[in-house]
């Protein structure tokens, strides 16, 4: 797809087809990836430097996208002044506007990686006096824990029926629990 393409100079040779060469074919990657691009500008600035300390290159990728979304990727490299500097940094701001339009991407498609919320389940029973319980989990499965398990000590204020979240292992006389967090009020989101 071609890309409405828009190159802004400050500082930089126009006449240097390389560069130009480089900002069109990273444009046309773009627009390959990514079909819905509106604009595409690209702002190159080189100010003046010292010979000595070399010059400083930036450059700036803005991409339109549909319902006035926008894309900035800007990235800056010192160098001599050498030609290549300039192609170099376009290809990192470039990629750098990949990575944020494939996330954008992947977040309009919904693929975006979710978290599994962890195991989760009820106090079925709970024996103080020997330091033991149960949980039934939301899967219907009994899971065993020890009072050593509860975080911060919560093993007495635990009652049938309180939720539960857990991490489970498999232990000697099957599933058992070895870190168990009291929900309280708060509930979890399936």
């Amino acid at each position: 797809m071609a890309v409405p393409l828009q190159i802004n100079l400050r500082g930089v040779e126009p006449h240097d087809e390389a560069f130009r060469a480089e900002v069109e074919r990273q444009a046309e990657k773009l627009g390959k990836l990514y079909s819905h691009i509106t604009n595409l500008r690209v702002v190159v600035e080189s100010p003046p430097g010292h010979k000595k300390h070399g010059r400083t290159h930036k450059v700036s990728v803005e991409i339109l996208l549909p319902q006035k979304k926008k894309v900035v990727a800007n990235k800056d490299y010192s160098e001599s002044g050498a030609h290549e500097a300039v192609t170099y940094v376009v290809r990192e701001a470039f990629d750098a506007a990949r990575r944020q339009l494939d996330e954008y991407s992947k977040r309009q498609s919904r693929i975006v990686k979710t978290h599994e919320a962890p195991p989760h389940g009820t106090v079925s029973e709970i024996h103080l006096e020997k330091d033991f319980g149960y949980i039934t989990s939301s899967e219907g499965h009994e899971v065993y824990f020890h009072r050593n398990s509860v975080v911060e000590g919560g093993f007495e204020e635990l009652q049938p029926g309180a939720e539960v979240r857990f991490t489970e292992e498999s232990g000697e006389r099957g599933p058992q629990a070895s870190t168990v967090h009291p929900v309280g009020k708060h509930h979890i989101a399936e």
